[in-house]
């Protein structure tokens, strides 16, 4: 998909995915296991299927990993699982709680490194109290920046914006932008593409999707080409 033009190929088919941050500079992929292991994992881009490796670095039984993003220059790995934030370096040692106590479950986790700011979706299963929010590294500064309420304000001519189910997150820092994705307000299944300033202001609707065969479900953005990345489905 173009951000500019709204379109849209299919790059790979029948493919599952969770949420990824990879390093190619460590030529290696960082990713949360949820429902099996439940840890944080990585793995060597390997030349081969038949050479893939990973390795756990971070025990996370029982607690629902669900996000990482990466501080390649720091070597350090920031990580959702239930109600906290967490970090470790890239082996997986000193290992320590950012924040803790959040609303609901944490969802997608995305890092401003010029600012030393995460960004990270909550949800409680409630939608008065869903959120897209941030705070600092050190875990200081917690701060709302999307709820439905505010969102509210925004709705009209045929959109409805909503952080309901929040699949994923995307920061472009050099324009000052946050990408969210999330069901329409009437129909589940992560379907529309949004995004607004680092402060919440200059929400605009950039895709949604006729149905589920066409919904966003996991991606990622270029946005030197201005091109998302995505599977499809629910």
């Amino acid at each position: 998909m173009n951000l500019l033009k709204s379109t849209s190929f299919a790059l790979v088919a029948a493919i599952g995915l969770s949420y990824l941050a990879a390093s190619a500079h460590a030529g290696t992929v960082y990713y949360a296991e949820v429902g099996f292991g439940d840890a944080i994992e990585r793995q060597l881009i390997p030349t081969t299927l038949a050479a893939s490796t990973n390795e756990d670095i971070v025990n996370l039984a029982g607690l629902d990993p669900r996000a990482v993003a990466l501080d390649v220059d720091a070597g350090r790995i920031y990580y959702t699982f239930g109600t906290s934030i967490g970090r470790a370096n890239l082996d997986g040692s000193s290992q320590e709680t950012v924040i803790s106590g959040l609303l609901g479950g944490s969802g997608d986790i995305e890092l401003d490194t010029t600012t030393d700011t995460l960004y990270f979706s909550v949800d409680s299963g409630i939608n008065a109290d869903r959120s897209i929010s941030r705070v600092q590294t050190d875990g200081t500064g917690l701060a709302t920046v999307h709820t439905n309420s505010s969102l509210a304000p925004n709705n009209g001519g045929g959109l409805t914006y909503t952080i309901n189910d929040v699949a994923n997150l995307s920061l472009d820092t050099d324009a000052g932008r946050l990408y969210w994705t999330s069901d329409d307000g009437a129909v589940a299944g992560k379907i529309a593409l949004n995004s607004s300033t680092l402060d919440g202001g200059g929400v605009t609707r950039h895709f949604t999707a006729t149905g589920r065969a066409d919904a966003i479900n996991k991606m990622d953005i270029d946005f030197e080409t201005s091109t998302v990345y995505y599977t499809v489905g629910s």
